[in-house]
């Protein structure tokens, strides 16, 4: 007897999702995880307050916006500042493909671009 034609679908969508989706998701959590320990070390903060500086720095290309940097004034030292954005950039540099930070980031399709091209 064949298989039908919706389990073998089904099966297909399974497997794919847990061989790319799950294990894209997985290094993506990874390296937010690491990024979110590195500046942790920089600057102590809760992982909440944390996790809007990698938004933010990812929405705005690698730049300190004034709502952040007045609710966070020592982001506005330079040093510290350009360390955390370092970390953000080392700690996905070797991470997940573009698709999957579109997929889990802020939403913007424009901060990926961020993380691969900013040299620090």
């Amino acid at each position: 007897m064949a298989t039908p034609r919706p389990v073998t679908y089904l099966a297909h969508v399974l497997d794919r999702t847990i061989r790319e989706d799950m294990s894209d998701g997985s290094l993506y959590m990874r390296s937010h995880i690491s990024a979110r320990t590195v500046i942790k070390d920089i600057v102590e903060m809760p992982d909440m307050q944390i996790d809007r500086i990698i938004r933010s720095a990812e929405t705005n290309l690698g730049k300190l916006s004034n709502v952040l940097s007045k609710e966070i004034p020592i982001l506005e030292e330079p040093s510290i500042w350009d360390a955390i954005l370092k970390a953000i950039e080392i700690a996905f540099r070797s991470g997940p493909k573009a698709s999957t930070v579109k997929k889990y980031a802020s939403g913007n399709p424009r901060g990926w671009q961020f993380k691969c091209e900013m040299r620090i």
